[in-house]
Parts: structure tokens; C-alpha cells; sequence
């Protein structure tokens, strides 16, 4: 079946993931956000042509204005979610790798994830998602939206070259505590861990950096799984053991 029979006259392309099928189509003013909103979903693997609907959950996303931009990938993202929440832990949080370790950072809006998930792209490091972080039982999946910095009047959108199809499964989370009072000494600070854990290759030598540092404090394996227990945010919808057994094996950091 040709999808795209089922569309009025207009652009359109696809986006698969993990099973669902999303159909973005533009018509009216919605065509001038056309090239911008493929070039935003380039790492989910856009296509063009004809493709299969077999076995798949399909979304259909309209896009019929320029300000429909925005909208699209919010709907985009919510439909994921919804159809993941009873599978896969969900958290408020960027993800970056190195070829040992994923490196997750959470905490509320405006306490420096996407900065975070910027600076160590910027340092070599492989991009996994920005703000929304899906780990299963077969641990973390990429779900590599851009970038996208607030500034006081625009939004910078930042599209990293590297994304893994499978990241490593030994995990480092990072508690941001606070909204950065300095954001340059906070710049400086992720750029020395990216310089730092770059190249770690286990554990033994990841605490060892850390202390060097000096100002990562090492949580509690305890404490660090009840945080972030209580950091996901679908946890009424899953089971908890699994995800607890998951957790047992990572690393929980605070800057």
C-alpha cells in the first residue's frame, strides 16, 4: 500500500520507529517548514518514498501552517510516549555516550541538560536524546531529536553527526541539583568531565576520575536508585523490579 494515495496533494515523508509509523503532511503554508522538519527527524531515518504499513501503529501529523512546526514534533513525541509507557522507563533527561559508557543527565527544566548533552557532543562524544530517555530491558534506545537552546529570543537547534544504533549498556547518571548561578563555571565544569570520561573504559577508572575532579559528589547505590525511581515518569504504568535490576549495575554521580 502507497501511504501517500491517502494524503490531499502536498509534500509529505515517513518516520519509523521502533515499530510505529509516523506520515508527516504538508500542505498550505505548512509546505515552507517542509526541508527544516526532515532535516530535524534526519537521525530517525526519513524517507520519501513508498513504504509498508504492515505490523505497524500509524500516526498522521498534519502540518498546515509555519507555527504547525513545533506542534508536529510535540505530537510526535507524545504519541511515542504514549505508546511506550507501558514498556520502557521514561525520564526527563539528555543522553550522550562514549564507547563504554552512556552518561545520563537529569533535572528539572533549566538546570543544564541540553547544555550538558551540547558541550559533550562538542567533545567527541555520541548524541542520544535531549530531553526524553527511554530505557528498557534491553537498556537505553536512542530517540535523537536535536538539540534545541533557549536563548532570550530564539531557539537554537544543534543536530549532532553521531548517533549509535545500540549504546552502551554501562550507565552514569548525573544529578544537576541546581539551576547554575554561573553558567560559564558550569560550562567549564562539563567540558572538564567530557575531557576526563571520554575514554574511561570501566568503573574502577571512572571513580578514579571522578575523584580527581573534585566536584562530582558519588552517590549511594541505594540513594541513587530511589532518585531516580522517583524521577520516572511514567512509574505507575511498569513494573519496577526490572528496572530496579537494571539500576543495580549503574553509576549515580551529583554535580
Amino acid at each position: 500500500m502507497n501511504l501517500r494515495d491517502n494524503f490531499s496533494r502536498g509534500k509529505s515523508f515517513f518516520v519509523e520507529y521502533y515499530g510505529l509509523l509516523f506520515i508527516f503532511n504538508f500542505s498550505g503554508k505548512g509546505e515552507e517548514v517542509f526541508e527544516k522538519l526532515r532535516v530535524f527527524f534526519k537521525h530517525f531515518g526519513v524517507k520519501q518514498n513508498r513504504i509498508s504499513a504492515r505490523n505497524k501503529k500509524v500516526f498522521a501529523i498534519s502540518v498546515k501552517s509555519r507555527t504547525d512546526f513545533w506542534k508536529a514534533i510535540e505530537k510526535f513525541t507524545d504519541c511515542i510516549i504514549s505508546s511506550f509507557e507501558e514498556d520502557f522507563a521514561i525520564f526527563h533527561a539528555s543522553c550522550v555516550c562514549s564507547r563504554n559508557f552512556s552518561f545520563v543527565f537529569l533535572g528539572k527544566s533549566g538546570y543544564g541538560k541540553s547544555t550538558s548533552a551540547k558541550l559533550m557532543c562538542d567533545a567527541g562524544f555520541d548524541f542520544i536524546t535531549e530531553d526524553t530517555l527511554f530505557l528498557g530491558r534491553c537498556g537505553i534506545i536512542p530517540f535523537p531529536k536535536p538539540i534545541v537552546l533557549k536563548s532570550k529570543r530564539t531557539w537554537n537547534i544543534f543536530l549532532p553527526e553521531r548517533v549509535p544504533k545500540r549504546p552502551p549498556k554501562n550507565i552514569v547518571f548525573f544529578f544537576l541539583k541546581r539551576k547554575p548561578e554561573n553558567y560559564l563555571d558550569f560550562k567549564m565544569k562539563i567540558k572538564s568531565i567530557a575531557e576526563n570520561l571520554k575514554d574511561v573504559k570501566n568503573f574502577e577508572e571512572l571513580e578514579s576520575k571522578v575523584n580527581e575532579l573534585g566536584f562530582i559528589r558519588k552517590i549511594p547505590k541505594y540513594k541513587g536508585v530511589e532518585m531516580l525511581l522517583r524521577s520516572i515518569y511514567n512509574a505507575k504504568k511498569i513494573e519496577l523490579s526490572w528496572v530496579i535490576n537494571k539500576l543495580s549495575s549503574a553509576c549515580f554521580l551529583e554535580i
